[in-house]
């Protein structure tokens, strides 16, 4: 399903991937592959942080330069709209060792309906979603984008709805039971404080 949305990871203060994804970015979609890549056996949190630190970045002018025709999943899939979370395993793999960085959709949530960041600095699955019609409050990650917004603009950057733990993602054994997570937050709206302080669901009054 067309459901536009960011695959995030950062780093070192730096959002080192920023994929743009046209497919699926619901919870019980990318969301929970997300979940599913973390949660794999063999994920390792420190060789991954290496080869996200390692990635270069790919310059408008050598993009401009790639026949158009010839850009697909199967010779560029970190610049294809259709990879999808299939970047995090593709990078992990080193099939994968230059990216090119769409953390500026994320400031337009009419078109970026959800937002998915691994965060190597807080070991937190970072949740956002899109559709903000009002503006975000300043302990949101984007809210420091804001202010490249026109009077004409009617969205706002999309809003982080919760942080999980990447110890407590083993809790979400189904996509279905993700999305009853995500789904239970969007209804509650609400706080809840973790013991390190940090919230775990994010609300503007907060």
């Amino acid at each position: 399903m067309g459901t536009r949305n960011l695959i995030m990871v950062k780093s070192d203060g730096k959002y080192k991937i920023a994929q743009y994804s046209a497919w699926d970015g619901y919870p019980e979609g990318n969301g929970f592959d997300v979940v599913e890549f973390i949660n794999n056996p063999q994920f390792d949190k420190d060789l991954f942080k290496t080869k996200v630190d390692n990635l270069t970045e790919w310059t408008q002018e050598e993009i401009e330069s790639i026949p158009q025709s010839i850009i697909s999943y199967e010779l560029y899939p970190e610049l294809s709209s259709d990879t999808g979370t299939e970047v995090l395993k593709l990078i992990y793999e080193d099939k994968v060792k230059k990216v090119i960085s769409k953390i500026h959709f994320a400031s337009d949530s009419l078109f970026c309906e959800w937002g998915w960041l691994i965060n190597l600095d807080t070991n937190f699955l970072d949740c956002f979603i899109g559709f903000q019609t009002e503006p975000l409050s300043e302990n949101q990650p984007f809210y420091d984008i804001q202010h490249k917004m026109t009077e004409d603009d009617e969205y706002y950057p999309i809003k982080l709805i919760c942080s999980i733990p990447f110890n407590e993602l083993s809790q979400f054994n189904t996509k279905y039971d993700f999305k009853k997570y995500i789904d239970d937050i969007i209804s509650f709206g609400g706080e809840t404080i973790m013991g390190n302080g940090i919230p775990k669901v994010w609300d503007d009054e907060l």
